[in-house]
Parts: C-alpha cells; structure tokens; sequence
C-alpha cells in the first residue's frame, strides 16, 4: 500500500498547468533552502528590532549566508532518511548537488569577508563555528587521533541535532555579528538570542516530527526519534509556553522593546500548528515545511518593518 501511495504521490503535473509552476516555486523555495537563508536574514531584523539597535543590513546577510551552507550540506548527509520521506526532495538534491556545492562555498566566503568587515572578533566567532559545524557533519573525516578530542563527543550526543541547530541559529543571528560592538546591548541580545532559540526549536522538531520515519530507519537520533511523538509535542507546547512568558515580560524587564509583543504572532502560529489533527498533516511536502519555516520569516518581516517605522 506504501508503494502505491509513493507512486500516486510522485505524479506529477503538465509542465504547462498552474500547479506545476507552484510545485517547482515549492521545490526552489524548500529543497533550495531559499527559505531557510531567507528566515535567517529577516531573524537578524527581528533581533535587532528586538535589542532596539540600528538597522544593519551587514548583520543580517552574514547568518544567512552562513545558515545556507550549514543546511545544504546536512541535507546532503540526511539523504538517506530523505529518500524514504521524500524521494522527490532526494532526487532534487541529487540533481543539483555540484550548484549546491559551489554555491555553498560562495556563501562561506562570503559570510567570512562580511564577518571581517564587521571586526575581528565576530570573524574569530564565525570561523570557529564554522570549524564546530564541519566537525559536526564530517567527524570521519578527521584523523583518528583527532577525533579523540573532547570536542568530537558532541556528535555522539543523542538528540544533539534537535538541540545544536537552534543553539546555532541563535549564536550566529543574535551575538556573532555584536561581538565587535554593541557590547552595551549584551543583554539584551542574549535575551534576542533565547526568542531565536525557542522559535528556530519549535521549527526544528516541527520539521523532526515530519521526517520521523525515516530518522527511525537509519538510526537517526532525534529528540522526535528517542521520546516519541506526543512526549515531543509536550515539550514544545512548554517551550512556546515559557517563550511567551518572556516575551510578554521582556518589555517590562527592560530585556528587549516592545517589539516582542508582536512576536507572540509566531508562538501563536506554531501553537497552532501543533495542534493541527495528527493524521494527514504530519507529512514531509514542500508546501507544509514551507509554512513552518514561513512563521520565522514572517516574524523577521515584522522586525523590519518595526525598523523602518
């Protein structure tokens, strides 16, 4: 029955019809990762929206082009989840695997020049993480010798993905790029930085939730994978739970403007999202992971039209 549904599911329309041109505005948007680069860079606006610091467009360009890199490589070392969740996003990333590799590379360097340009602390920070997340996804190519280090045993902690690609996401988008300045401001982008946390959090077991299984298949260990799916739920309605406390109570605390009221939108959004029926939702589509990952652009839009007011 599985691989009738998979056939019925891989047909697809004329090249002519409208919903071909919508699927492929699907594909390039989710399978590029166009989405995820576009969440990054408006995040930056959220952030600074948020610390009541001053538009950078700089500030905002570098996470994305780091966040771009980070995500097409690890889709790359997933594929053997994502061809039994989504064979059509496999076949994509397989297609377009040498465009994804010299535009990964482009976007390194760029993000390490737009890093410098901010100061040498920030392109100290960025290169390191930089360093971490090759370790992360590339461990076996390291001499053995080296993959004795401490820092290797982070790739054998379990849900370390659900865990460190949020961690990540808040590092580079909300104190990477002050590190050289704004240093006034530290507390409140650290509290920018919890915000990015719970949010990119929320979207990342959302997404675990729709790839759960093939994660179970190759032995892949998410948080979704070793507490199961209504335990993962649970946790993240707490999370939205807490993250709307501090977003109500931000303002007040002094911890961030005002702005944070309006992104108690996205903790709604996602709210929602989990309660959306179990059976039939929890699919892996371009469209649905789209509408996860639109929560994170939206709420950075509204960071910058906050700014531009």
């Amino acid at each position: 029955i599985r691989n009738v549904v998979q056939f019925l599911e891989s047909i697809q329309p004329e090249p002519g019809d409208w919903r071909y041109k919508l699927r492929r505005a699907q594909e390039i948007l989710g399978y590029g990762n166009v989405h995820v680069a576009l969440g990054a860079a408006l995040l930056g606006c959220a952030v600074q929206a948020l610390a009541s610091l001053p538009w950078s467009l700089v500030s905002c360009l570098m996470p994305a082009l780091f966040v771009f890199p980070m995500h097409s490589m690890n889709s790359y070392l997933n594929r053997g989840s994502l061809q039994w969740n989504d064979p059509g996003r496999a076949a994509f990333y397989h297609r377009w695997r040498l465009l994804f590799i010299i535009l990964s590379a482009i976007a390194v360097s760029l993000s390490l020049v737009l890093a410098l340009h901010i100061g040498f602390m920030t392109f100290l920070a960025l290169a390191l993480m930089l360093v971490v997340g090759l370790i992360y996804s590339f461990p076996d190519a390291f001499p053995q010798d080296v993959q004795r280090w401490t820092v290797f045993r982070v790739t054998t902690i379990p849900n370390s993905k659900t865990l460190f690609v949020p961690l990540a996401w808040s590092m580079v988008i909300a104190i990477v790029p002050y590190l050289s300045e704004h240093l006034a401001h530290f507390g409140k982008l650290l509290f920018a930085a919890w915000v990015v946390f719970g949010l990119v959090f929320t979207r990342t077991a959302l997404l675990d939730l729709l790839a759960i299984r093939g994660d179970r298949l190759v032995g892949k260990e998410t948080l979704v994978v070793q507490i199961g799916e209504r335990r993962t739920v649970r946790v993240l309605r707490v999370v939205l739970a807490i993250l709307a406390c501090s977003l109500v109570l931000g303002p007040f605390l002094r911890l961030s403007s005002w702005f944070a009221l309006i992104l108690l939108g996205a903790v709604g959004a996602y709210w929602l999202t989990l309660a959306l029926p179990d059976e039939g939702q929890w699919k892996e589509d371009p469209l649905f992971e789209l509408m996860v990952e639109s929560v994170l652009v939206g709420s950075g839009a509204f960071g910058l039209i906050w700014q531009a007011l």
